[in-house]
């Protein structure tokens, strides 16, 4: 039977500074990296023991903390990802987690999965009710995102995040 990943929301991440996220499922604990690693091999009377010397572990150990960016960038530029997201096994989408959020902040983002910076309740219906007075109430999903520039950025996330639908908002406002 296999594992079924979890997916961990915004609010359950672990926000470190040089920390890696999954966009899949929000995981910032636990990835796999794919290294070559020279390690010992010794003969005991109960059996093969394998590992890595101590020096040899720390130094590895440092040179990654040290090369986090350049481990992702290589990998993303010879299109062999050597980390993957040890909860659901995503390799492709393997990010930092600052420069996700700062695409977000850049972008004008009203809220998403990945930055967990939600407009308040209260925005969100304002921005709302000023596009559908605009429209005398002829709006619908496509409608609005074509026209919404919050839309394509995440507003219907947002929009579910605070459980407000289009047509709820229309009905509120009576049309």
């Amino acid at each position: 039977m296999s594992r079924t990943p979890k997916s961990w929301e915004p609010e359950a991440r672990r926000y470190v500074a040089d920390n890696l996220i999954c966009p899949f499922c929000g995981n910032t604990n636990a990835f796999a990296i794919d290294l070559k690693i020279k390690h010992d091999l010794k003969m005991r009377p109960e059996g093969l023991e394998v590992g890595l010397s101590k020096d040899h572990s720390d130094k590895l150990t440092r040179a990654m903390a040290k090369n986090l960016w350049r481990i992702l960038e290589k990998g993303f530029e010879e299109g062999n990802p050597k980390l993957s997201c040890a909860n659901c096994g995503e390799s492709d989408g393997i990010d930092m987690h600052e420069a996700l959020i700062n695409v977000c902040w850049q972008t004008g983002c009203p809220g998403c999965f990945w930055c967990g910076e939600w407009l308040e309740k209260s925005e969100v219906i304002e921005t709302c009710h000023n596009c559908i007075i605009d429209r005398q109430g002829s709006l619908d999903e496509d409608a609005c995102y074509n026209s919404c520039e919050h839309f394509e950025s995440g507003l219907e996330q947002v929009r579910a995040h605070h459980g407000l639908t289009l047509e709820g908002l229309k009905r509120d406002m009576g049309y």
